[in-house]
């Protein structure tokens, strides 16, 4: 969950690049990667994209990669689909995020994930008793690292999710 945050404050570290359109070349080298070279290399895969804030094009590359291996384990896919919500989100593209996020709900949730997931998509659908509600909800779980990024949103709810975290780094 650690990475999560992370990507996200290295995200609003980097430089801004234009979206370019990648070389079939280049997609088929990033489609070649295992799980966690494409997903868990903090500088490489579809965070690459991420950390120059080309969100839209970092959510697209984890959309074709699930559609290309649907070999992946289904935590796999569930953590991949929530980075594309992720990139989506600070794209300020919502609609395109939420059902993402949502599709990654767990069946068994140790550390409060789907109150974390439901806070999350209620800041970006701006309801704020449901994200209340939530936010008590993982905080009830001691040391979640996911309570950090809910304080963020909590504290800069009236932004979007990318100018709230955003906010938190200028602090």
């Amino acid at each position: 969950m650690k990475n999560i945050t992370g990507i996200l404050f290295l995200s609003l570290l980097s430089y801004a690049v234009s979206a370019q359109e990648l070389k079939q070349s280049e997609i088929d080298s990033l489609m070649s990667l295992d799980f966690q070279e494409f997903d868990q290399d903090m500088q490489g895969g579809w965070r690459y994209y991420g950390n120059k804030m080309q969100f839209d094009l970092a959510a697209s590359l984890i959309k074709t990669y699930l559609e290309q291996h649907p070999e992946i384990k289904k935590n796999e896919a569930e953590v991949m689909r929530w980075h594309a919500g992720q990139m989506y989100a600070m794209a300020g593209e919502n609609e395109l995020a939420i059902p993402l996020m949502e599709s990654s709900r767990k069946e068994e949730d140790l550390m409060r994930w789907n109150e974390y997931l439901d806070a999350t998509v209620a800041f970006l659908k701006k309801d704020r008793k449901t994200f209340d509600e939530n936010i008590k909800a993982v905080a009830s779980f001691a040391n979640n690292p996911n309570l950090r990024l809910l304080k963020i949103l909590e504290a800069n709810f009236d932004k979007s999710y990318r100018e709230a975290l955003m906010a938190a780094m200028k602090k």
